[in-house]
């Protein structure tokens, strides 16, 4: 080896610590820029991503690197009381958008329950998840009142559009139940059946011939959880349908236990906006 050689080879290894302390170093040149102005602080999601960079730099000199962690510690600890607060005032400012415009809404820790929905505020992502009994319908909604109110308003519509009449759902029901119970192993009639099973056959029973042949060429109809609870719902609030003929459809309250489990359960949100999980199904 000549004398080049050697020093080239000198060089090179210092490259890989020059790097990491050059991206160290940016790291914090960029958050401490940003952060030493009070314009710095108007993005909670900016501020953060700025904290994750320099906690990230682990090349820093040993004093600078202490002087840092000790600014990354204050300013994380102001981040999480910053995302609370601001979490609490668009709580109350959207629940107070919701009754202005006549939809009862109140508040339950992190969730702001305006009948039949849930709506999951996220303060830390900024965003919410408005669910029905418990199934996500939209997520990632901005936490902004007007948006949050159009959002609700949207996923209302939608599911309402989805919406199988009542009493045509109940002969579906009952034709979904019977071919259920039809494929056990006893088929006796008058079995209780898990309505998640029924749910089950109500979708493959929407397909095509084609998207039941072959699903990858076919265009899959969905059919989500929660537009089946939706109509469950519908159908409970018109219980003379529940009658068709001489046969009956009896919904069954779930078990504690079972109302835990998705393949054993599907919660419901009654007229009252009330959540209740149902378990089974009967015709009798």
């Amino acid at each position: 080896m000549n004398d080049t050689e050697m020093i080239e080879g000198q060089w090179r290894a210092l490259q890989p610590d020059a790097q990491g302390l050059h991206r160290a170093a940016t790291a914090l040149n960029k958050a401490s820029k940003m952060l030493a102005s009070a314009d710095g602080y108007e993005s909670l999601p900016k501020v953060r991503a700025a904290l994750a960079k320099v906690e990230q730099a682990s090349a820093l000199p040993e004093a600078l690197g202490q002087r840092a962690t000790e600014a990354l510690a204050s300013t994380q600890a102001w981040l999480r009381g910053e995302w609370e607060r601001r979490g609490r005032e668009v709580a109350l400012e959207a629940a107070d958008h919701f009754v202005a415009r006549g939809i009862e809404a109140r508040l339950d820790g992190a969730t702001l329950v305006a009948s039949p929905f849930t709506l999951v505020l996220d303060a830390g992502k900024d965003q919410a998840t408005i669910e029905y009994g418990g199934e996500t319908v939209k997520a990632k909604v901005p936490l902004v009142p007007a948006k949050l109110f159009a959002a609700w308003q949207a996923a209302s519509a939608a599911l309402g559009k989805g919406e199988t009449p009542p009493e045509r759902f109940a002969e579906l029901l009952i034709e979904a139940a019977e071919a259920v119970i039809g494929r056990g192993k006893d088929g006796r009639a008058g079995a209780r059946v898990p309505l998640p099973d029924v749910h089950f056959e109500l979708f493959i029973r929407r397909q095509t011939a084609q998207a039941r042949t072959n699903p990858a060429q076919g265009k899959i109809k969905e059919y989500p959880r929660a537009q089946f609870a939706w109509d469950l719902a519908r159908l409970l609030a018109a219980p003379h349908f529940l009658q068709r003929g001489r046969r009956t459809i009896e919904l069954l309250p779930a078990s504690a236990s079972a109302a835990r489990s998705r393949v054993a359960a599907v919660p419901v949100v009654s007229e009252s906006g009330a959540l209740f999980a149902l378990g089974d199904l009967r015709i009798v």
